[in-house]
């Protein structure tokens, strides 16, 4: 009987929610901040690891 008037799950998911919807408004602002410099600067994307770039820069000018 208490499961039935507990709305603690209720809240639980509105919480988890709003949180998965911010993750999302908060990745997408970096992708654009990303993509903004990248326009602004007119340079191509810079992995950490410059061999990660370069084998990635290798796969797109084989295509």
């Amino acid at each position: 009987m208490v499961t039935q008037f507990n709305a603690q799950p209720e809240k639980y998911r509105i919480r988890q929610t709003y949180v998965s919807k911010l993750k999302h408004v908060l990745t997408m602002r970096k992708l654009i901040r990303m993509i903004y410099h990248m326009l602004v600067e007119r340079k191509e994307w810079k992995y950490e690891d410059p061999g990660l770039t370069e084998s990635v820069l290798n796969i797109l000018d084989d295509d």
